[in-house]
């Protein structure tokens, strides 16, 4: 793959962070246009997508360490 397999890829946080201790939790949502060219996928090219994910992340010191 030569090329982003999304174009005008944005994220949006979702619900604010939750820190406990060392650790922040962020839940986002991703929107973009599928721009052809991800093994096996059955969108067409052009069309509108959305994934969402949780990250967690270590943070020691002011700086994230794990992600």
């Amino acid at each position: 793959m030569t090329a982003a397999p999304t174009s005008d890829l944005e994220f949006a946080i979702e619900v604010p962070p939750v820190i406990d201790g060392a650790y922040l939790s962020v839940r986002w949502t991703a929107t973009g246009t599928y721009a052809g060219g991800f093994p096996g996928a059955t969108a067409e090219p052009g069309t509108a997508v959305t994934f969402t994910g949780t990250d967690t992340l270590l943070m020691r010191d002011g700086k994230f360490v794990e992600y």
